[in-house]
């Protein structure tokens, strides 16, 4: 960083992870719950590269979760589970309205 004189001060700083937020955390345990299966969304070779027991890939995802799990409920989860219920889709719906992401 620059002081207001331009010298280059260096240091450290450590910043603490912020607290999951209630939308984000309920969007997450649906998610795990239903999609994170094995040979799905998760492990070392998930469905579509994405892992969905990582949070920054649920945040940057919410627009393929919505399309696949709330807008077109037959593709995610896949069959023989149990499509979402509709409680859960609007957890969904809440937290992309929130702002889709990891404080909300």
């Amino acid at each position: 960083a620059k002081d207001a004189d331009g010298c280059i001060k260096t240091g450290t700083a450590s910043v603490a992870a912020a607290p999951a937020g209630t939308n984000f955390t309920a969007v997450k345990a649906i998610l795990q719950t239903n999609c994170a299966l094995s040979g799905c969304h998760s492990g070392s070779s998930p469905t579509g590269g994405l892992n969905f027991t990582v949070d920054c890939t649920i945040v940057s995802s919410w627009d393929r979760i919505k399309a696949r799990a709330v807008d077109a409920p037959t593709s995610m989860p896949p069959a023989p589970n149990p499509q979402l219920s509709a409680p859960d889709k609007q957890k969904i719906l809440d937290w992309i309205a929130a702002g889709h992401g990891f404080t909300n």
